[in-house]
């Protein structure tokens, strides 16, 4: 099997890939990423691993679970409109 070579971030395209799996993961293990084309249209990039990825942000909740007031079983509940615009704005302040 014949390695692939070219330029560093290149692009390959989806035939070639599955021709050459092998090549390119370790192509990739080595450091070097690039994209997959598919009828040339990018479809996948293909980065080498990290151990340290991004930590998740995560913010707490804005009510109790308690207060959350449930409809009731059966029953056409009407439940309250909710400003998303608002609430998001609300949000946003917040964390200033």
């Amino acid at each position: 099997m014949a390695k692939p070579r070219r330029p560093a971030s290149e692009t390959v395209g989806l035939a070639a890939f599955k021709a050459h799996l092998s090549a390119y993961l370790r192509r990739v293990r080595r450091g070097e990423p690039f994209t997959i084309l598919y009828r040339d249209l990018p479809i996948a990039r293909v980065l080498p691993w990290t151990d340290a990825p991004a930590p998740l942000a995560s913010r707490p909740a804005r009510r109790d679970l308690q207060s959350v007031v449930l409809p009731r079983a059966g029953a056409r509940a009407t439940l309250p409109s909710t400003d998303s615009l608002a609430t998001l704005t609300d949000e946003r302040r917040e964390r200033r």
